[in-house]
């Protein structure tokens, strides 16, 4: 019977909270929980477009993280003193009493350490960037034989170069080949001179791939395979494209999706949070 009395009596005494969890709701955000005392707006219960819940957060925390990094550096630092420098000083100090031998081994440590860093982290780096660029060449110079850098008039160029050339030589074996036939008389000499590998015309080449020959630009039909999505247009009506944060307007260009009341707000439609200035 006691026990259900005393169980009666702490429900009848407990507060009731209402909507939020607090004994007394009001209708204004107190003095003390308001983001700035220069913000007169007492009913504004949202985050602010400057003063950013994260950015007061990080402001908040900051003597605690500068107190964390203050002992941190110090207690490195008198580790690396009695773990590393004073053993490490007492065992110069015993095997070079002298100042002249300090002296010795200070230049030999500092010669020692360049050449041996100077071997292990900057020529092999050089060497690979000296072969990568040696490869690039000839793999750019293999490009150009095949005429890939070559505009179209220079491609045009080379084919007409290439039919004349050859046009003239087939002329000059037909010249050859009917005045020996004609100063012999005989029939068979000018079909001496229709061997196939004479006469056959060389090979045309194909269609080389050129650089020119690739589509770019944004005004290229060849570029364009999907339709840009309305998320995406640049200063467009639909609220997705103006409060989303996918959305990151023309970057080529550099035209900002925003409107100019919500350009200053940036840090709300981004997915990495970037503090404002002030």
């Amino acid at each position: 019977m006691w026990r259900s009395r005393f169980t009666l009596g702490a429900f009848r005494v407990s507060q009731p909270l209402w909507a939020g969890g607090k004994a007394k709701p009001g209708w204004t955000v107190p003095p003390d929980q308001m983001f700035h005392p220069q913000i007169p707006d007492r009913h504004f219960y949202g985050d602010h477009w400057f003063y950013h819940g994260f950015t007061l957060f990080l402001r908040g925390v900051r003597p605690y993280l500068e107190k964390i990094g203050r002992d941190t550096i110090k207690t490195a630092w008198y580790l690396g003193h009695d773990c590393l420098y004073f053993p490490l000083q007492q065992f110069v100090s015993a095997h070079n009493p002298d100042v002249r031998y300090l002296a010795i081994m200070s230049i030999s440590a500092l010669v020692v350490y360049w050449d041996v860093g100077h071997r292990l982290y900057y020529e092999p780096p050089r060497a690979l960037q000296n072969l990568r660029n040696a490869v690039s060449l000839a793999e750019a110079d293999r490009l150009d034989k095949e005429g890939f850098w070559d505009s179209n008039s220079e491609t045009q160029e080379k084919k007409i170069q290439k039919y004349n050339m050859e046009h003239q030589r087939l002329n000059a074996l037909w010249e050859e080949a009917i005045t020996d036939a004609t100063e012999t008389r005989s029939f068979e000499v000018l079909c001496s001179y229709l061997a196939p590998k004479e006469v056959t015309p060389h090979p045309v080449d194909k269609m080389p791939l050129r650089l020119n020959m690739m589509p770019y630009g944004d005004s290229n039909t060849d570029t364009i395979t999907f339709s840009t999505p309305k998320t995406e247009m640049v200063y467009s009506t639909n609220a997705n494209s103006q409060h989303g944060p996918q959305v990151f307007g023309d970057y080529v260009d550099r035209v900002d999706p925003k409107p100019p009341n919500l350009r200053h707000a940036r840090s709300f439609f981004m997915e990495a949070y970037t503090a404002p200035t002030k």
